[in-house]
């Protein structure tokens, strides 16, 4: 459990006569701004290690302010289940009048009910009233001020046909248990990044994102804002950076025609936050040089868009 104090699950069940058909089990306890990658192993180990051939689904609560991330990561590390997963958030306390948690917990079962097959899957009643279902490795993050959820295929609780499936290929990694790195640098880019001040010596590998049109600042090749010489000091401590999402129109660009150049490997179509999470499980699990681009680039969890 993330974001959810310890007991507070019990509040999901006031509405439940009866409770016999859940177990409930407890095995994190921390809030949703403090999780980290082990955190995300921890959660995969624990759902793997408790279920059983008589449950139909799982439902693991998580809080908001990370929700895109612990959802992702449990898109992938439970791609291997053939039952439904679902993540739960709310907005407030499960205790306050307007907490939206208990809406999003009996859509969740609803879920569980109609989905055949495995995947994992967040509920969120956003304040406009819109029950919607999104494809875990395809969530946003949640909007500051007015606490909207959004993902890439979302769609109505009523609609759950149309929702976005993962990929049936197997795991693409070593038999063993899933793992999540910890060394992986994420970079957003704003006006006037100095690169001076990132070192990427120590890190597995390097995810940066990209502006709207794929696009980051080259306006000088030994600047300390452009990309690619950061670049090419990653290459130099042998570290990867992929660079992304680009869309497959982005050599229109004048600043991205160095990008290939400078050893950057780009990816297309997923969310950077994904990328990011997918980079974490390649790295735990092992994986480096081609393997690990090869991983990058493979749809694991129906993360893949457009």
């Amino acid at each position: 459990m993330i974001g959810l104090a310890p007991g507070q699950t019990r509040l999901l069940f006031q509405a439940y006569d009866d409770t016999s058909a859940f177990d409930v089990i407890e095995p994190l306890s921390l809030l949703s701004e403090n999780a980290r990658p082990s955190d995300w192993t921890a959660m995969a180990a624990a759902v793997t290690a408790a279920i059983r051939p008589h449950h139909t689904g799982v439902v693991i609560t998580h809080g908001t302010d990370t929700l895109s991330y612990g959802a992702t990561a449990l898109a992938f590390a439970l791609c291997h289940l053939t039952v439904p997963v679902v993540v739960v958030a709310s907005n407030r306390p499960l205790d306050h009048p307007d907490a939206n948690g208990h809406s999003n917990f009996r859509d969740a079962l609803e879920v569980i009910g109609a989905v055949p097959g495995g995947g994992v899957f967040v509920t969120f009643r956003n304040p406009d009233g819109r029950r919607l279902v999104h494809a875990g490795a395809r969530l946003q993050p949640s909007t500051p001020i007015r606490h909207f959820v959004h993902s890439d295929g979302e769609v109505d609780i009523a609609d759950l046909d149309q929702l976005p499936r993962r990929s049936p290929a197997p795991p693409p990694w070593p038999v063993g248990p899933v793992r999540f790195g910890a060394r992986v640098l994420f970079l957003r880019p704003y006006p006037g990044l100095d690169y001076r001040a990132v070192d990427p010596t120590g890190f597995d590998a390097v995810v940066h994102e990209t502006y709207h049109s794929g696009t980051a600042c080259t306006v000088d090749p030994s600047g300390p804002t452009d990309i690619t010489e950061f670049a090419r000091r990653c290459r130099a401590a042998g570290v990867p950076i992929f660079l992304g999402p680009v869309p497959s129109d982005v050599a229109a660009y004048e600043s991205v025609t160095g990008f290939a150049a400078a050893g950057l490997i780009p990816f297309r179509r997923m969310r950077a936050e994904t990328a990011y999470v997918k980079v974490s499980l390649g790295t735990g699990m092992g994986l480096t040089g081609d393997a690990l681009t090869e991983f990058v680039h493979r749809e694991i969890a129906g993360e893949f868009t457009g």
